[in-house]
């Protein structure tokens, strides 16, 4: 679940899924993927596999395409 976007800049997003085998870091991607109406393969996990914190490169969109994309899904 995308929760919104915080003070720092940084997008809040929830997960249900645990975070053993990468099952965290999948779920994030497919809702991120889904919240942004791009195929799952355009999510790509670039830095933070094991962290809270992650870098996520969305193909084919700016950052502004991404503001743009989560506002609109609410």
């Amino acid at each position: 679940m995308v929760t919104g976007w915080r003070a720092d800049g940084t997008l809040g997003v929830r997960v249900t899924a645990p975070p053993v085998a990468g099952a965290a870091n999948g779920a994030l991607c497919e809702i991120l993927a889904d919240a942004l109406g791009v195929p799952r393969a355009a999510v790509t996990l670039v830095h933070g596999a094991r962290g809270r914190d992650k870098l996520i490169r969305v193909a084919g969109l700016t950052p502004g395409d991404v503001k743009a994309r989560i506002a609109r899904h609410g």
